[in-house]
């Protein structure tokens, strides 16, 4: 079975093209899993769960690390818990934050993949979306590394002896340890106060009905309006089809990136 959050698509992308390369089951995780529950239980008859999610920061999703200790996966006690990550540059020390989560919910964790994929991070300065070549060179090569992938688990489910196909990057310790705690704390990278809309808006509603956290409201017609419970995924902002949403002083989307419906 996989597990995925995605929040612009490109891990749904790459959670789609694995589970039918492997015949598993891909489940979202969406509001009715990450928000309304104190815990979530799930039967499971699998032997082998796959975690993908992208990359926050170089660590993982605030939201997604809330829903593996508020899980409670009953699974056979031979199961193993595999990390597909997607990411656009590197992912730093993410697989230890997400071994350590696994060992405190009692799982088993075996290996760590990374996907390189288009950046979608626009909010900060330095960080902006890939150029169009580039975005479309990782997205052509993602079939290649999830076929890897695919076959690495499928002639090794249980990783014995095998290492990990992880891209960690330099300054890895720094990134996850200094720059992401920073980054997830409340009024600096993840402060969904300050997305607001331009007077281009048009209410279409779209960017209420895409968001996986269910936590932005159009009423009556009116402009959106965001509450707390926000993953900071930016699918709103870049769904927007008309470019209205922006973040803080003014990080709206430079430019349109159209992602492929699939791989």
């Amino acid at each position: 079975m996989i597990l995925y959050f995605s929040g612009t698509g490109n891990t749904r992308l790459c959670a789609e093209y694995l589970a039918k390369v492997l015949g598993q089951q891909a489940i979202e995780l969406t509001q009715s899993r990450l928000v309304i529950p104190n815990v979530v239980k799930d039967k499971v008859n699998d032997n082998m769960i796959i975690w993908m999610f992208p990359i926050y920061s170089w660590g993982l999703p605030p939201v997604v690390i809330k829903y593996i200790k508020k899980s409670r996966l009953l699974t056979p006690p031979d199961t193993i818990h595999h990390m597909v990550a997607t990411c656009g540059d590197d992912a730093g020390n993410a697989d230890h934050m997400w071994r350590k989560a696994m060992r405190q919910m009692g799982y088993m964790a075996g290996r760590a993949f990374t996907v390189l994929m288009p950046n979608t991070y626009v909010l900060m300065k330095g960080f902006d979306i890939d150029t169009p070549e580039v975005a479309n060179l990782k997205i052509s090569n993602a079939p290649q590394k999830l076929d890897y992938i695919a076959d690495e688990l499928t002639n090794n489910p249980r990783g014995h002896q095998a290492q990990d196909d992880y891209t960690r990057g330099r300054w890895a310790w720094l990134k996850t340890t200094i720059i992401y705690p920073w980054f997830t704390s409340r009024g600096h990278g993840v402060n969904p106060k300050k997305f607001h809309v331009k007077s281009t808006c048009i209410a279409c509603g779209k960017c209420s009905c895409e968001c996986p956290m269910g936590n932005i409201y159009v009423r009556d017609k009116q402009h959106p309006i965001w509450t707390s419970n926000c993953a900071m995924c930016l699918r709103c902002l870049h769904s927007c089809p008309v470019g209205a949403i922006t973040y803080g002083s003014d990080h709206s989307l430079p430019q349109k990136q159209q992602l492929p419906p699939s791989l």
